[in-house]
């Protein structure tokens, strides 16, 4: 809290006048960095894309540069730190997974009109792009680090395996 105080140019009195606790300063850091995030879903030039392929891939680009830029290693050494760790994680996985599950789940509900496609079906699609995203980034991470450039061409085969199954095996060039 010291460390923080300082580099935030105020006395940790006020620090814990604001914050009485590591977790609680977590916490709202936590809560500014799923603020932050769930803005970036939008896209800064326009609408989101309304075919689906394209939709995919800008949300799991948003969480792929996000992953590369170095904020989410932060954030997991914040968590690392933390006495709480499972109450902020708990709390990152209701507040920010959840909702990026829901809100791409929606994207396959609405992307795949004239088809029948259950909810639980979209969410588990959801769930899976999003493991894959976090799971390639997180091991690429234990041992170097994952720039952009690789991130998002990872982002596009994941989303050619997701939508295009088996024919995506091959590296071949994913529809676009």
């Amino acid at each position: 809290m010291e460390a923080i105080a300082t580099a935030a140019g105020v006395s940790k009195g006020t620090l814990y006048d604001r914050y009485p606790s590591k977790e609680a300063l977590l916490r709202a850091v936590l809560a500014d960095q799923v603020a932050t995030w769930s803005q970036d879903w939008e896209p800064a030039g326009g609408p989101i894309p309304t075919d689906l392929r394209q939709r995919l891939k800008h949300r799991a680009y948003t969480i792929m540069e996000y992953s590369c830029s170095g904020k989410l290693e932060q954030l997991e050494r914040l968590f690392a730190s933390s006495a709480s760790i499972h109450e902020l994680r708990r709390m990152r996985h209701e507040i920010g997974h959840k909702r990026a599950v829901q809100t791409i789940a929606q994207d396959i509900i609405e992307g795949t009109r004239g088809r029948s496609i259950p909810p639980t079906a979209a969410a588990r699609m959801a769930e899976m792009l999003i493991a894959l995203l976090y799971g390639w980034w997180r091991m690429q991470q234990e041992t170097r680090r994952v720039t952009r450039e690789e991130g998002l061409a990872f982002v596009d085969h994941a989303v050619a395996v997701l939508l295009d199954g088996e024919a995506a095996w091959s590296g071949a060039p994913a529809k676009r």
